[in-house]
């Protein structure tokens, strides 16, 4: 959601409704992710994490990143 454009506002109305959500836990994930990426790490293809997830359900995110 990161590499998409997402706001960490946006990423947490998300992960909000999880329950087990702690807003400081997922505010430091996602500080976590923007330095990977920031630093050339590459993020996992939608398709991978289906994957790891072992077929859950993945709600529909709209990537408007360039060049995907």
């Amino acid at each position: 959601m990161i590499g998409c454009g997402f706001t960490d506002e946006e990423i947490h109305s998300v992960f909000r409704y999880a329950k087990n959500y702690k807003p400081h836990i997922t505010q430091c994930y996602i500080d976590d992710v923007r330095k990977f990426l920031e630093e050339g790490g590459k993020p996992m293809r939608c398709v991978t994490v289906i994957e790891r997830c072992n077929g859950h359900n993945m709600p529909s995110i709209d990537c408007n990143r360039k060049g995907q």
